[in-house]
């Protein structure tokens, strides 16, 4: 499942309150002392035009992949997408 720029700009419509990293990490945290990882997959293009790809991992499982134009906007789509799969469970 790949984020669109639609999702991105979606993400940035939405309250400040909702934060996909945030409930991600306190989630993970409820059963597990680790907190999930982001990975730089890939970046490219000029820094006014950065595309920049991430995962999120958590004990060595990838929960999700997030694309945007900063490393902030690519962590949110990762942490959105990890809610979304809900990849942790399948460890549980």
């Amino acid at each position: 499942m790949t984020q669109t720029s639609a999702d991105l700009e979606e993400l940035a419509e939405k309250p400040v309150d909702v934060n996909p990293k945030g409930d991600l990490q306190e989630l993970l945290q409820g059963i597990s002392p680790h907190s999930p990882i982001y990975e730089l997959i890939f970046q490219s293009g000029p820094e006014h035009e950065k595309t920049i790809r991430l995962t999120s991992r958590w004990e060595g499982t990838i929960l999700g992949k997030g694309t945007g134009h900063s490393k902030k906007q690519a962590e949110t789509a990762a942490a959105l997408e990890a809610l979304q799969l809900k990849r942790w469970e399948k460890k549980l």
